[in-house]
């Protein structure tokens, strides 16, 4: 990736996260960037395709951190936990940094679902962890997609609540939802 993508990268993700999908335009962000709409427009061929590839940034990112916190960590149960955990801290700084609102946050996880593959990349990391699960003889035999994706589903439910809540809150009742969660699939 060139240092212009990233620049442009940069600058979207600041606006995208600051003022959403569709308050954000392609002037904005490249002004902020210091170059030309047709730059812009060089590198991605539309706000959609450039707010995707800000979006897998983010994403590449975000993993890279996930894998090197849980490397060595074993408990598949505790692995399933602390990602969502893991990923509502990144949330939660992202909204501060940015003073990104309730609405700019709900508005971005709906067009996010719509434009990306993103919510596939989510539900796949959690049916890693079910089958691994499986393998060390920790969750029952079933049907890990349907249960990857349910349990993805329900976390979309409440990502909103959680990240308005104090972080020690948020982090009781993910632990609580998740221990019903994985009573249905323990061995």
């Amino acid at each position: 990736m060139s240092s212009k993508e990233i620049q442009i990268l940069e600058s979207a993700q600041e606006y995208f996260l600051r003022y959403g999908f569709k308050k954000t335009n392609i002037e904005e962000i490249a002004k902020h960037a210091g170059i030309g709409k047709g730059t812009v427009y060089n590198y991605f061929g539309s706000k959609e395709e450039l707010f995707i590839c800000t979006c897998e940034k983010q994403w590449d990112e975000i993993q890279q951190n996930l894998q090197m916190e849980f490397a060595k960590e074993k408990d598949m149960e505790q692995k399933l936990v602390r990602s969502v955990l893991f990923k509502l801290e990144r949330l939660r700084e992202f909204r501060t940094r940015y003073s990104m609102t309730k609405e700019v946050l709900q508005e971005l996880i709906e067009v996010s679902n719509e434009l990306t593959q993103k919510n596939l990349m989510h539900i796949e990391e959690i049916r890693s962890y079910l089958e691994e699960g499986e393998r060390e003889g920790i969750f029952k035999p079933g049907d890990h997609e349907k249960s990857a994706t349910l349990i993805y589903t329900i976390n979309l439910q409440f990502v909103l609540r959680w990240s308005q809540m104090e972080a020690e809150d948020a982090e009781q009742e993910v632990r609580d939802l998740y221990e019903l969660i994985l009573e249905g699939i323990r061995k």
